[in-house]
């Protein structure tokens, strides 16, 4: 909901002329994401019209600004309909204050309970529980363990039945013994039955409550006002907790049904956690509902860490600008105490509710927060000179850090990064008269006038790049649009922009240059298309090769603009990266070093101009990394169904069946292991896992179901022309082949068979050894499979090599090749006799000369080349086989290699 509101509202500022449409359509949206989160027709009625009736246009005057006005109208409406009429119990500091708990059972009581003790425990009172629910199974069993995780005293009973007797005897005792808030757990139903209702009159009536709580479920959204009036007839209900207001989208509903009841929400929950506990006041919540932070929360969370205490020192420090490794472990130290990191995150104006990136450090809460305790162990393995800046940390004090505490070298790096760049911050602030002499605690300064501290704050910025930011006032409105982009998702945007770039340049060469930028592909793939349209068979397209899935794929070409095919191949390059970058992830990388690697694929040259050409071959990378993914996360049918897809859109991934089934043995799953004792032909059999055969019986079922599919639709024509005829395929033109010059000497012959065998015998040999050698490393066999099958292949054209590059991605972190000498000579070697090979093929297409001997030279080069590429990289690759024990054996990485 109020991702939904805050859009709203943000579309005020891109438009120019805010008049009486503009309200409606903003009122309009705004009442739309309302009511989706079960706020009552009512409710959302009543909000229209007082804002309606709030902000007048028409008798605006013309200094008014109307943005201002009505984002303040709507964020006030708000306020009012979650503002309840009474006030809530406010508890004694110094003696027993008794808070029943009451609620439909399933409501999360017993877990509030907890968490409201856990609340005023850190607030320093001291507080016990009371368990007088006896009619739940282990409600006193959930109690006292919560109870023990936070070392608070409880009392309840195991053979007792009579709940009144046990809260009555239990807050005896700890009135005795002046505990300053007792809490008192009730039983509940599973729904409003008159029982429930006689014993918490009973209770009340022994305990004498000062507060009696009504813990409700907020998933059932409006409903929960019958709940609060039912409740509220039966006891003397002073306050309301709503739970569970994190796991679906009708809390808001929720929280105004009870605002309408009249009684006061005093918590709410967002979590299973003790801390996943949030104090409720109106005005907060509204405004990081509506992403402009809660500074009186943000304040009161500061002070009750402790981060205003002995802060004199560190403001004279800051007043020199000097900001240490120790200085930042204490403030790591002081955040931590402050609870979860999103909800502090929340607090600060301009970021966007439920942030869960921090710092731009990816990842979850419980992963942020394990992240600034590996900060802390870093930082404790430091000597007190580098904690204090008196000495550097270089290169190899950082390893040694780095195995000191448990972490990688890249984590001390990003460290000393983030510590640099607080420093420089620090820095400015101390230019810029922020930390002024005479205040005793920046907290205090903070407190007395906040508008002036972030104003002076903006000055510790560079003066330009705040400039390019639109000044202080934009730059929390940026932070909130960017804050939720990660590097990766950057990446992609410049992924994108760069092939759509390609794309309406190769518009204009199409138009006016001789050379074509489409790929003649691409026009096979539409006029197919529009065979398909017009009810005809694809492959009345003469040269259309394919699936009819890809012609059926192209219509959009026909009936919409003809660059949609274009655009969906760049689609699924950028999906190859994603799914790339998955993978890397699950094989244990860091977010920067996936992607780092990953970029290799989405800024490669061949994959860019080969998919924005419109030639359709990325489809069938995504679909084999994807069946990699599946694979990795043991999905294993899914991945035969995908694997399937893709033998069917190009025959080709056939290649790497075998090295699929090398992987199922028993690393994948140790009931696979094969027998230790046993004849060979024991062995055998055995080796035919129950993996192995689903594996090769879905995908070669799929395969074949989609075959008898479509030749049922067109016969043998397309049975020939999208598998048959790559078989038997030969090409004297377009063709890098090894094999180029006799096929062209050969050409309308009968003796093209012993070429073709010629070929495929040692394909086949390479492929079969490099399946088996390789195969339980799966992501290098599909690389050095694909690149065996392309040189050796008696056709290889331009497109082919988009195969294997896409993979090249998941051999790098497994290679100790350094690209600074061999590998940048490698690359240079392969551009080289690629480049040399198109200069004699431009020769003999654009200015009809004879160069086929030419050709086949260069072809002859490129081929030791790639053999030359492909064995250095195996020698260089440290082979580590996907699956260890039946998990995902996760990759050491290597940092040399990228220097």
């Amino acid at each position: 909901m109020g991702s939904k509101l805050q859009n709203a509202l943000g579309k005020l500022n891109r438009i120019t002329v805010v008049d009486d449409e503009v309200l409606n359509t903003i009122l309009k949206e705004i009442c739309g994401a309302l009511l989706e989160s079960d706020v009552q027709v009512k409710l959302v009625r009543q909000l229209r019209d007082n804002v309606k009736l709030a902000v007048n246009l028409e008798d605006s005057s013309a200094g008014t600004n109307r943005r201002r006005l009505i984002q303040k109208t709507v964020v006030d409406q708000l306020i009012q309909m979650l503002e309840p009429e009474a006030k809530p119990y406010k508890m004694k500091k110094g003696q027993s204050n008794v808070v029943m708990f009451v609620g439909l059972q399933g409501s999360g009581k017993t877990t509030s309970i907890a968490k409201y003790a856990h609340y005023y425990q850190r607030k320093g009172w001291k507080t016990c529980m009371v368990c007088a629910d006896t009619f739940r199974a282990g409600a006193f069993d959930q109690l006292k363990q919560n109870a023990t995780k936070l070392r608070i005293p409880f009392y309840g009973s195991y053979t007792e039945a009579d709940p009144v007797r046990i809260a009555e005897e239990g807050v005896a005792q700890f009135r005795a013994e002046h505990y300053e808030l007792i809490l008192v757990d009730t039983s509940g139903r599973h729904k409003q039955e008159a029982d429930l209702f006689a014993e918490m009159r009973e209770v009340a009536a022994a305990v004498k409550p000062d507060d009696v709580v009504f813990v409700m479920d907020s998933s059932i959204g409006q409903a929960v006002y019958d709940q609060a009036s039912a409740f509220r007839q039966t006891v003397d209900v002073g306050s309301v907790i709503i739970t569970k207001l994190d796991g679906h989208a009708k809390g808001g509903g929720a929280l105004s049904a009870v605002a309408a009841t009249g009684s006061p929400i005093i918590f709410y929950g967002t979590g299973e956690h003790f801390a996943d506990f949030e104090d409720f006041n109106a005005q907060s919540f509204v405004s990081r509902l509506m992403g402009m932070g809660d500074i009186r929360g943000l304040m009161e969370e500061v002070k009750h860490s402790g981060m205003l205490e002995n802060q004199e020192e560190m403001v004279q420090k800051f007043q020199k600008g000097v900001f240490t490794l120790r200085d930042m472990y204490k403030q790591f130290e002081s955040v931590m105490k402050m609870g979860p990191l999103s909800k502090v995150m929340q607090m600060i104006p301009g970021l966007p509710q439920g942030m869960s990136q921090m710092l731009n450090m990816g990842g979850g809460e419980e992963e942020n927060t394990k992240r600034l305790r590996r900060f802390l162990y870093m930082m404790d393995s430091m000597t007190d000179a580098e904690l204090d800046g008196a000495t550097q940390i270089n290169a190899s004090r950082q390893m040694r850090i780095a195995r000191g505490s448990g972490c990688q070298v890249y984590e001390v790096e990003f460290l000393l990064k983030c510590h640099k760049q607080f420093s420089q911050v620090v820095s400015r602030m101390g230019k810029s008269g922020l930390m002024k002499a005479g205040d005793a605690a920046l907290g205090k300064q903070m407190a007395r006038n906040p508008n002036a501290v972030m104003q002076q704050l903006s000055k510790a910025m560079d003066p330009k790049m705040m400039a390019q930011m639109g000044g202080a006032q934009n730059m929390m409105r940026m932070v909130k649009q960017m804050q939720n982009m990660d590097p990766g998702q950057l990446s992609e945007i410049a992924a994108l922009v760069i092939r759509i770039a390609l794309i309406l340049y190769g518009e204009v060469q199409d138009k006016y240059l001789h050379v074509k930028y489409t790929d003649v592909d691409y026009d096979v793939y539409t006029d197919a298309a529009r065979e398909v349209l017009a009810g005809n068979s694809p492959f009345d397209r003469t040269t259309y090769r394919y699936t009819p899935v890809l012609a059926y794929m192209m219509i959009p070409n026909v009936v919409m603009f003809e660059a949609f095919g274009k655009l969906l191949f760049v689609a699924c390059d950028l999906l190859v990266g994603y799914e790339l970058y998955t993978v890397l992830a699950l094989r244990g990388l860091s977010s920067s070093h996936a992607l780092y690697y990953t970029s290799v694929c989405l800024f490669h040259p061949f994959s860019i101009n080969i998919s924005t050409r419109g030639n359709a071959d990325s489809i069938v990378v995504l679909l084999v990394v994807v069946s990699l993914r599946l694979l990795m996360r043991k999905q294993l049918v899914l991945a035969a169904i995908v694997y399937s897809a893709a033998v069917h859109f190009k025959i080709y991934p056939i290649v790497y069946a075998l090295a699929i089934l090398v992987l199922l043995d028993g690393d994948y799953r140790p009931a696979n292991i094969l027998p230790a004792t046993g004849s060979s032909i024991q062995k055998a059999v055995a080796w035919v896992n129950r993996d192995r055969v689903l594996f090769g019986l879905i995908s070669g079922s799929v395969f074949l179901a989609s075959v008898g599919f479509f030749y049922y639709l067109y016969g043998f024509h397309f049975l020939y022309e999208a598998y048959l005829y790559h078989f038997t395929r030969t090409d004297n033109r377009h063709n890098f082949s090894v094999y180029f010059y006799d096929l062209y000497l050969r050409y309308n012959t009968r003796a093209g068979f012993s070429v073709g065998l010629l070929a495929f015998l040692p394909q086949l040999a390479s492929l079969v050894t490099i399946s088996i050698a390789y195969g339980k490393d799966l992501p290098f066999a599909l690389f050095a499979l694909t690149m065996v099958f392309v040189i050796f292949n008696k056709v290889c054209t331009a497109q082919y090599f988009l195969w294997y590059t896409g993979f090249l991605p998941l051999i790098l972190p497994t290679t100790s090749l350094s690209f600074r000498w061999k590998g940048l000579l490698l690359v240079l070697g392969w551009l080289g006799c690629e480049l040399h090979w198109l200069f004699w093929a431009y020769h003999l297409e654009m200015q009809g000369h004879n160069t086929f001997f030419q050709i086949w030279v260069a072809g002859l080069l490129f081929f030791l080349v790639n053999i030359v590429v492909l064995a250095t990289l195996m020698r260089h690759h440290a082979s580590f086989p996907l699956f260890h024990r039946g998990s995902v054996a996760r990759l050491m990485e290597n940092k040399t290699k990228v220097a």
